[in-house]
């Protein structure tokens, strides 16, 4: 396979420039998912580059997800989603300045969104499984508070539901900014709310109804923006 590549003299740009070729080339499907790529020597020669800044591009699309490099086998245009891959979209919006009022519109505009996805795409196991962590949880809080894991449990599993991979990979992002923004010891007196709130939303969904479930996760947003600027008041 052939990659052209125009020569640049700066090692750090031109990782940058194999990479952004990389891109160029998936957006335009000259290499698709699966794809077995020739060996780092042919493509570096190829693309008119040296080894070292062809290898040093191609472990960084590996840590991106979209090389699998297999000893012994080859390089790979991965084929899916890789759940242990990293996501830089959530470093990069760890790291900008926290601005509370655009994530509350965020999630809520993306979680509502999903959900209803969900909703429509959610099969009879889907439904199945988020009743067992629901009920799961209702059985932990009577004798333990909950965690963050327990909440995320949730709402990973109502993402899963919506059999989206761009929904599931972009809400894996929201869910790990809203890890980030709970408390990392529980709270007792708000068990309550998490509780009603992960019933009736899996009641909406297993009853397939769409007010039901909109009015579920109007009453969340509102129960989590309260617990929120509570906490972030008395953190100032």
């Amino acid at each position: 396979m052939s990659l052209a590549f125009n020569f640049v003299k700066s090692r750090e740009k031109t990782v940058d420039l194999i990479v952004d070729n990389f891109k160029d080339m998936l957006v335009s499907g000259v290499i698709k998912a699966g794809d077995a790529l020739p060996p780092i020597s042919v493509m570096a020669e190829n693309m008119n580059v040296g080894i070292s800044s062809a290898r040093e591009a191609l472990k960084v699309l590996e840590a991106l997800g979209v090389l699998e490099i297999v000893h012994g086998k080859g390089i790979f245009v991965s084929n899916g989603l890789c759940e242990n891959t990293m996501n830089p979209l959530t470093f990069q919006l760890m790291v900008i300045p926290r601005d509370v009022h655009e994530f509350i519109e965020f999630r809520k505009m993306f979680e509502t969104a999903s959900t209803l996805v969900a909703l429509q795409n959610a099969t009879e196991a889907d439904i199945k499984q988020i009743r067992v962590i629901v009920e799961s949880y209702l059985e932990k809080i009577k004798t333990k508070p909950s965690t963050i894991q327990d909440e995320m449990d949730f709402h990973r599993a109502v993402l899963s539901a919506t059999h989206n991979n761009y929904i599931i990979k972009i809400g894996e992002t929201m869910l790990d900014l809203l890890a980030s923004s709970m408390q990392k010891k529980p709270v007792r007196e708000k068990e309550f709310t998490v509780q009603k709130s992960h019933i009736d939303i899996y009641e909406a969904l297993r009853d397939r109804d769409k007010g039901k479930l909109i009015l579920a996760l109007e009453e969340s947003y509102e129960g989590w923006e309260i617990k929120y600027f509570t906490e972030e008041s008395e953190e100032t």
